[in-house]
């Protein structure tokens, strides 16, 4: 019974050893799973695009038994350059985003500074210097700002502050009571949501 548990504890050593130099295919690994180092090696009898000399990452203790690492050079530096580029374009977007969000901020405290008679490329210009002053560069996404700030989906977060810095206008009465004015068809509109009244006209 003893004997049959270290069988299949070799065993089980074995393949997890297998997998291993198989994943290592996708990468230049440091280590092979033998433990020893991987280093640089030259064939002088291989060629590669008709030149003699064909470069290996290659475990130090190579053996031609299939449990230690071999890789050409071109094939892992390919791949390494490859998932490289991922990683600069995932960083890209991610800074992207981080840069939206902190102009939003500069965008609030420029609102929050806004001055009687200045209008919105006022409080534009204050919240690109103030953006400019803290990030020591310049916000490169002020078109689609521009763009999707007055959009249906995103006026909702700027909905009550512009309307609370909105001088209200004498309605004139009726019975004897103020009358309230009905909101703007638009207004309506993004208070009910866009798919229930797809669904309100669609029922009608």
């Amino acid at each position: 019974m003893e004997e049959e548990r270290q069988d299949m504890k070799a065993h089980k050593a074995y393949c997890d050893m297998l997998d291993f130099v198989a994943n290592a295919q996708q990468k230049i690994p440091k280590r092979c799973p033998c433990g020893s180092i991987t280093k640089e090696f030259v064939d002088e009898e291989d060629t590669y695009d008709y030149l003699p000399g064909k470069i290996y990452f290659i475990c130090k203790d190579y053996q031609n038994d299939g449990l230690h690492f071999r890789q050409p050079w071109v094939m892992g530096v390919q791949q390494e350059v490859e998932r490289l580029k991922e990683r600069v374009h995932e960083h890209e977007n991610l800074l992207r985003e981080c840069q939206a969000l902190k102009f939003v901020g500069c965008y609030e405290m420029a609102l929050r500074e806004q001055r009687s008679g200045q209008n919105d490329n006022d409080v534009m210009k204050a919240a690109l210097d103030i953006f400019h002053s803290d990030q020591n560069m310049k916000f490169n996404l002020e078109h689609a700002w521009r763009e999707l700030r007055h959009d249906v989906k995103w006026c909702s977060t700027y909905l009550e502050k512009d309307n609370a810095k909105e001088k209200r206008k004498p309605v004139d009465s009726v019975d004897g009571q103020r009358a309230v004015p009905e909101p703007e068809e638009g207004l309506r509109l993004l208070a009910r949501g866009r798919k229930l009244e797809k669904k309100k006209n669609w029922q009608s």
